[in-house]
């Protein structure tokens, strides 16, 4: 599967595939409630919605004090690895 088919199913501030494991990153300045764990079940859910099959890897919160105009992966987000077979 590529990014652009799971991008097309799954809404996520970036998306990339690395060695077959896809990573979802959601960016946040205020959590608002939000979490990793709440990030996690819904990339889940969107692939069980759809019938594909996975692997969860990792999740977790990458936190950095603001950092205006840097790539997500610089700022603070929520990020899910993902083996889709």
């Amino acid at each position: 599967m590529k990014v652009r088919e799971i991008s097309e199913i799954i809404s996520a501030d970036k998306i990339s595939k690395h060695k077959g494991i896809f990573t979802f990153r959601n960016g946040f300045f205020y959590t608002m409630g939000g979490s990793s764990t709440k990030f996690r079940e819904k990339i889940e859910k969107r692939l069980i919605e759809n019938d594909i099959r996975f692997e969860t890897l990792e999740d977790g919160e990458h936190w950095v004090a603001f950092n205006g105009g840097a790539p997500i992966e610089k700022q603070s987000h929520w990020y899910v690895k993902v083996r889709i077979y």
